[in-house]
């Protein structure tokens, strides 16, 4: 769904809201609960977004221009990147997984893997979690932030850890005590 709208968004001259009404619409079937409104979700932030997304694309591909990618596979990646980077509740096996199955669906025999290698790379770069949109340092808000949440106040401690960690256990130990003795951070600064 939130691909279809996104295409009758680009597409055509309407708007992102009359592309959702229409894309439901046309439905044969309602979708699953809960599934409507992630995709409109997801969808939305996706159309705000596609300047940052294409300047992520653009930075993965190698010895190609982004005016080369066809105009699916675009969609396709501008609509993962968002999932990999903004949406935290999905794994990023996930969002790489269902985006290679609707390359299948909907566009070249190539895609597919050109699709697995683009969100690959961008998922295992290893400065993807503090990189922002504009170059510096985002600490506390995602990669693409249109509500601006970035954290605004000063730092009392710094945990950096060993393996990658969930926004949901960081909260849970966010006012822990500091375990020197533990093994999964590499180092503690107070």
């Amino acid at each position: 769904m939130a691909l279809q709208c996104l295409y009758a968004t680009r597409i055509g001259d309407s708007s992102p809201e009359d592309s959702l009404k229409f894309v439901a619409s046309e439905m044969d079937e309602p979708p699953l609960p809960g599934a409507r409104e992630y995709c409109r979700k997801l969808f939305l932030a996706t159309v705000d977004a596609q300047e940052w997304a294409d300047e992520i694309i653009a930075g993965r591909l190698e010895n190609w221009e982004l005016s080369r990618v066809t105009f699916i596979d675009r969609l396709i990646l501008e609509l993962a990147l968002m999932e990999l980077v903004n949406f935290d509740d999905i794994p990023p096996k996930v969002s790489i997984s269902e985006a290679i199955e609707i390359a299948k669906i909907y566009s070249t025999e190539d895609s597919p893997a050109f699709i697995n290698g683009v969100l690959d790379a961008e998922n295992t770069s290893a400065s993807r979690s503090a990189r922002s949109t504009s170059g510096g340092l985002n600490i506390g808000a995602q990669l693409y932030d249109p509500a601006g949440y970035e954290f605004k106040g000063k730092i009392d401690d710094v945990r950096i850890w060993s393996k990658s960690i969930s926004q949901g256990t960081i909260r849970k130990n966010m006012y822990k005590e500091i375990d020197p003795s533990s093994n999964n951070k590499l180092k503690a600064y107070l």
